[in-house]
């Protein structure tokens, strides 16, 4: 059973842009947690950015690659 998470408790969401991932983070949005995400997609941004807030990461997963 889900507790109601204080507003300053963060958790971070990969793939943000994704089915599954729109759905989690609704549900933790929901219950009060602070989602930060991250998108491959710098075009699909905007759209997580408006259902989430600024806690988007954009970037490349590959190891070397930085987290803009």
């Amino acid at each position: 059973m889900c507790t109601q998470a204080r507003g300053d408790e963060r958790v971070l969401v990969t793939g943000g842009t994704g089915y599954l991932a729109g759905w989690v983070m609704a549900g933790l949005l929901g219950r009060g947690y602070l989602v930060r995400t991250t998108v491959r997609d710098a075009g699909k941004s905007e759209q997580v950015r408006a259902a989430v807030g600024e806690h988007v990461l954009e970037g490349d997963a590959a190891p070397d690659a930085p987290l803009g």
